[in-house]
């Protein structure tokens, strides 16, 4: 019974934080959408940056 409330809780926060990653993305992308010049900026630093560093969106997205 307890892990079950503990699983339960683990997984309404990692559902909570899945939302959270999707609206700043969503968030994102409809700024690279509506501003073009912030897009060109973005997609020079994708090209800039090497394989190993961290981004937030990937050329994917």
């Amino acid at each position: 019974s307890g892990v079950l409330r503990k699983f339960k809780q683990l997984n309404a926060e990692c559902n909570r934080l899945t939302e959270s990653k999707l609206r700043r993305a969503s968030f994102v992308i409809s700024k690279l959408k509506n501003n073009p010049e912030l897009k060109k900026t973005y997609d020079e630093h994708l090209k800039s940056s090497g394989p190993a560093e961290t981004k937030f969106l990937s050329e994917k997205v």
